[in-house]
């Protein structure tokens, strides 16, 4: 029997609790994400398996996985970017009044220079939302920053206040 006859004659059933679990698994990871729109995500990276599957490089299962999980971490991060772009936006999400002025309050107490990378932050002009809700926040803004012509002891010292301040 030829490789894709068996692939779909058998793949679907096989790998349908490995396509539903690597979406569940996804909304574990990526909690504003909806189940419902992963678990579709989930079946485009198997509809990309089943049509990019060479059997000389991997067992169809191997490949399913990888196709499944590159396909919904590439949703995922797409979603948390437009999420993070959109945060800010005071129509988007209402503080609490309170809230805002301890946290208006708080950031007033800190540096000139910690509040402009605040403000930054807050802001996110564009260019800078890629670096936000990433694994290496910290490094991007500091690289970021540098090539605005930051000097390096004051990013490093701004980025200490400013998480004093989130610690406290």
């Amino acid at each position: 029997m030829p490789v894709h006859e068996r692939i779909r004659d058998e793949s679907f059933k096989d790998v349908e609790r490995l396509v539903n679990k690597l979406a569940w698994k996804a909304t574990k990871s990526h909690p504003r994400c909806d189940f419902d729109d992963l678990q579709s995500v989930a079946f485009e990276g198997y509809a990309l398996a089943y049509a990019t599957y060479d059997s000389s490089r991997a067992e169809f299962t191997t490949h399913v996985w990888w196709c499944v999980t590159h396909t919904l971490k590439n949703y995922c991060t797409a979603f948390v970017r437009a999420y993070s772009k959109h945060a800010y936006d005071s129509e988007a999400i209402e503080y609490a009044p309170d809230v805002r002025s301890n946290f208006s309050q708080r950031v007033a107490e800190l540096s000139d220079n910690a509040q402009a990378i605040v403000k930054l932050i807050v802001e996110a002009p564009e260019e800078v939302l890629p670096m936000i809700g990433g694994s290496d926040t910290k490094g991007m803004l500091r690289c970021y920053l540098s090539g605005l012509g930051w000097p390096m002891s004051v990013v490093t010292e701004s980025f200490s206040e400013i998480t004093e301040l989130f610690r406290s």
